[in-house]
């Protein structure tokens, strides 16, 4: 693992850790809040891009919410 990989990953296990809560609550009450977009992007970046799969954003969460 290189040295960047091993700080990105360091820093998305941290902002799991101290946003966990506050987006769950956030996401049970169906409001996009920074907790939860970070949670997003964290889960985003471990998870890549994949062709068929494309990743989650916070614009998409927040129609999701609006429609609601």
């Amino acid at each position: 693992m290189t040295q960047a990989a091993l700080a990105i990953a360091q820093l998305c296990y941290e902002i799991l850790l101290r946003d966990r809560y506050k987006a769950k609550v956030a996401c049970e009450r169906r409001v996009v809040t920074e907790a939860l977009t970070n949670i997003v992007e964290v889960n985003t970046k471990r998870r890549g891009s994949r062709r068929n799969h494309p990743p989650l954003c916070t614009n998409s969460i927040k129609k999701r919410v609006a429609e609601s």
